[in-house]
């Protein structure tokens, strides 16, 4: 589950990496800016979610 949780953490990396870049959030479609940021939330609550299960099982 470790592993798991470091996958999503860097995954989360990456995503924040092209949101915090403002040549991106400036020239890519509205949409594509949008979907990065729902991924975003959604690994951010998947995280959550791991983190939690793993303090259960400690």
């Amino acid at each position: 589950m470790q592993k798991e949780i470091e996958d999503k953490k860097d995954y989360l990396r990456r995503i924040d990496t092209k949101l915090l870049n403002e040549s991106f959030v400036k020239n890519a479609p509205e949409n594509l800016v949008r979907s990065e940021q729902n991924k975003k939330r959604e690994a951010l609550e998947q995280l959550q979610k791991l983190e939690e299960l793993l303090k259960k099982t400690k």
